[in-house]
């Protein structure tokens, strides 16, 4: 049996990155598919008009669950920028090309906050949903990484 001694070798020290990211909630996602396996097997016992309707229903469960897998994280910020993801493709910007606002609205007499990011005249809305989180809070941390913080 051999020893051998390891030499010192220096490596360099990695810069410390933050980064933050969001997605819709991992039991929501499954509570969708969940309801559309419930859904599906559900069809069977109807009458055939109906069937059809519980199987639509089934379909767009399905597509919930989907959606929110293929586009996780929603959103991904760091000290450079942030990217957003979507069905329809990936946006990617630097802070200095990124407008945030929070929105409050009336729906359904209660008040629903949004987050609204104006993207080189690109107007992305994140609710609750698609955040996995109060978009208030989300504005507050982007607002933080984004100043440094």
């Amino acid at each position: 049996m051999s020893t051998w001694e390891a030499g010192t070798v220096t490596l360099p020290t990695p810069t410390p990155t933050t980064s933050l990211s969001w997605a819709p909630r991992t039991a929501e996602t499954g509570l969708a598919a969940l309801g559309g396996l419930a859904m599906s097997a559900l069809g069977f016992t109807v009458d055939p008009t109906g069937r059809w309707l519980v199987w639509a229903a089934a379909a767009l469960l399905f597509g919930i669950a989907a959606i929110d897998l293929l586009v996780r994280p929603r959103l991904r910020a760091d000290e450079s920028g942030l990217r957003v993801r979507a069905l329809s493709g990936r946006t990617v910007a630097a802070w200095s090309h990124v407008q945030m606002n929070l929105r409050q609205h009336q729906r359904f007499g209660r008040s629903v906050a949004t987050l609204e990011l104006d993207v080189d005249e690109k107007l992305i809305i994140l609710g609750r949903r698609e955040l996995g989180s109060d978009p208030e809070e989300v504005l507050r941390r982007l607002n933080q990484l984004r100043n440094g913080g």
